[in-house]
């Protein structure tokens, strides 16, 4: 088993290990040591990363960015934060049901979803996840997750349902600083 460390940012997110007593990145399905932080929808397909970016020109609306920064956030048009997050987003970033988290409305197999930014977090975790095993060539099921040090417990506890939902064990969330 190997831990995996992901320093999970609003464009991109870096994974990296320890071989041997060094630090090692993990490297993508495209030999870069950084993955685009996005997942895009088609009709029929979830796509993460490069795969994301490659369609995002020709499928802005159906591409969901800057997930990391509305994690746990409930949806108050008085918030400037979540107001800037939602212009940014190019107008798919949406309050999602139940209970008006902040998530994103896409059109995946003709019709219209939403999908909270845990869901959509827990997605990119998953092929985080698989893209760390098929590098290292051995499972992965334990991580450290460094976020920004703004961060609040709602923030925090969301990105821990993020990691669960992918089948990470989270061991530490730490400040993207100390990463």
């Amino acid at each position: 088993m190997a831990v995996i460390g992901i320093d999970l940012g609003s464009l991109n997110s870096v994974m990296a290990t320890v071989q041997r007593g060094t630090v090692s990145v993990v490297t993508t399905e495209l030999s870069d040591r950084v993955t685009p932080s996005l997942v895009g929808f088609t009709e029929d397909r979830r796509l993460m990363g490069d795969h994301a970016l490659a369609q995002m020109k020709s499928n802005a609306k159906n591409t969901c960015r800057y997930f990391k920064n509305i994690l746990g956030e409930v949806f108050d048009a008085s918030n400037s934060h979540l107001k800037k997050e939602m212009e940014l987003s190019l107008n798919n970033m949406a309050a999602v049901s139940p209970n008006n988290v902040m998530g994103y409305r896409v059109q995946y197999r003709g019709k219209e979803v939403e999908f909270s930014a845990e869901r959509v977090a827990a997605a990119f975790l998953t092929k985080l996840r698989q893209v760390a095993e098929s590098s290292l060539q051995k499972p992965v099921s334990e991580v450290v997750i460094a976020c920004p040090p703004w961060c609040r417990d709602a923030n925090r506890s969301a990105l821990l349902d993020a990691a669960q939902i992918a089948g990470l064990k989270c061991l530490r969330i730490i400040s993207d600083m100390a990463a």
